[in-house]
């Protein structure tokens, strides 16, 4: 299980990454930015997914145990929601072609239809800067629904984007337990260390309970500041990341290596640091 945990982990680490330096360019944020698009600037967008996500390909497919970076079945769907049907389409079967030599013979299909199955869910936005305002954090999305003011129809979209997405991936794990090696999946149907362990694990939250002696009040410090901000007013969030991005890239550079000195010492000043961050 935390062979699984740590993959995914990674992959967090990976796409955060990806979000971070791959649009440093203004072109690429003036082509992820506008709404009409070009036939041209569309495949140009699309080449830029594919430059992003099928290197990650290639090395999963050279070294079976790099699953990490393999995020192109994640972003073949990102390509469609950030820039509609045809980049999606065109980037999913782009970086399906390493795994078409490996054998995974169902990969095209399904990046293609992930790819267009994003331009659907963009499409269904009522607003075109709700698939910006998007939260990977099922609760979130919850809690927009119920938040005071907020468009309710705005807050519905995030929450059936949440369902597609999680419908996605369960998917492509029937099809590769359909379809062994045809397909690449981390977990399969019937895996106890794929569905069934993360439905437990959501289960088990319910009933964590807190060693007082294992973590220091710096570190549940940290830890209910980091869940309050994600409760905090998107105008102030928007500006804090507006004033953050403007920033030099060497001072962001140096305030990320901060941060995770922060929290590397926060986590064992307890003497309790989780073994994600002793790890890496």
């Amino acid at each position: 299980m935390q062979e699984h945990i740590v993959t995914l982990l990674v992959k967090i680490g990976l796409i955060a990454s990806i979000a971070s330096f791959g649009v440093r360019s203004n072109a690429i944020r003036t082509l992820l930015l506008r709404e009409d698009r070009t036939p041209g600037q569309r495949i140009k967008l699309a080449l830029w997914f594919i430059a992003m996500f099928m290197p990650g390909v290639i090395a999963r497919v050279a070294n079976p145990s790099y699953t990490a970076l393999d995020l192109g079945f994640e972003g073949s769907l990102l390509a469609g929601i950030a820039g509609g049907y045809v980049t999606g389409m065109v980037a999913g079967m782009a970086i399906a072609i390493p795994s078409m030599f490996a054998g995974e013979f169902l990969s095209l299909p399904v990046f293609a239809i992930m790819g267009l199955s994003g331009g659907l869910l963009r499409d269904s936005a009522l607003d075109e800067d709700d698939i910006w305002r998007f939260s990977p954090f099922p609760d979130i999305n919850v809690y927009r629904v119920f938040q005071p003011g907020r468009d309710l129809r705005s807050a519905l979209f995030h929450a059936y984007a949440t369902f597609g997405v999680l419908a996605s991936e369960f998917v492509r794990q029937a099809l590769g337990t359909a379809f062994p090696g045809r397909l690449f999946t981390l977990g399969h149907w019937g895996d106890p260390a794929s569905l069934l362990v993360a439905l437990q694990i959501f289960g088990r939250i319910g009933t964590l309970r807190l060693v007082p002696e294992a973590a220091s009040p710096l570190y549940l410090g940290v830890l209910a500041l980091a869940a309050a901000i994600h409760y905090l007013p998107t105008d102030w969030r928007d500006g804090c990341l507006g004033w953050f991005s403007a920033r030099p890239a060497l001072l962001q550079a140096a305030a990320l290596i901060l941060t995770a000195v922060a929290i590397r010492y926060t986590a064992g000043g307890g003497g309790a640091a989780p073994f994600i961050y002793s790890r890496f």
